[in-house]
């Protein structure tokens, strides 16, 4: 089982800034969010591990995992967020008033940054890190919102069309299984599946 989680709410994010690799610490909201979800996948799922990126906000959110579940924490690179360059730490307001996501396209790249295209290439490497882990029933990856759309492409095989309107949101998990059927849960409780034929997954 496949348990994909976005880094919990952080400073940058309240703000709505672009963050990009830039870090930024995690919100009051932020903590108390994962806090919950750690709880939930400790209750559900068993002999885990947790994949994480190496940015600041990725690794404390996984450190809030790791205290709730017992699992290890094994940093991958591949899972660090996509670069935004000249836009990181930048109102959204200020540099893309009028797109909904940044990238319009799946080699859309900001000035300076990555385009999806240009992260398949070391989250196709997490993939195949994942597929040699034999000792672990369940494996937690904490990413970010666009590299986990680059994730949710190549491990569910979507469409990159499909792939770049995916919602990550902070305060839910999704549970990849087979034949692109995905589940999630969220802080409340509340549960679904998606099939990615229809709208973006649920807030």
């Amino acid at each position: 089982m496949i348990l994909l989680i976005r880094h919990g709410e952080t400073t940058g994010n309240r703000k709505d800034l672009i963050l990009g690799q830039k870090d930024f610490p995690l919100t009051e909201k932020g903590i108390d969010s994962t806090e919950k979800l750690a709880k939930l996948a400790a209750v559900r799922y068993n002999n885990g591990i947790i994949l994480a990126s190496p940015l600041g906000r990725a690794q404390a959110t996984a450190a809030i995992f790791s205290n709730s579940t017992g699992w290890p924490i094994l940093t991958v690179e591949g899972m660090r967020e996509l670069s935004c360059g000249e836009w990181e730490g930048k109102s959204r307001k200020e540099v893309a008033p009028e797109r909904q996501f940044l990238r319009t396209t799946w080699d859309d790249t900001p000035p300076g940054g990555e385009s999806y295209t240009d992260a398949e290439i070391r989250v196709g490497e997490v993939i195949n890190t994942i597929k040699e882990i034999k000792e672990y029933e369940t494996i937690a990856v904490i990413g970010h919102a666009s590299v986990n759309r680059v994730f949710l492409k190549l491990w569910v095989g979507l469409e990159s069309s499909r792939a770049m309107t995916v919602g990550q949101h902070h305060e839910t998990i999704y549970m990849l299984g087979k034949d692109g059927k995905t589940s999630w849960i969220n802080i409340q409780g509340e549960q679904g599946v998606e099939h990615f034929n229809g709208n973006m997954l649920p807030p």
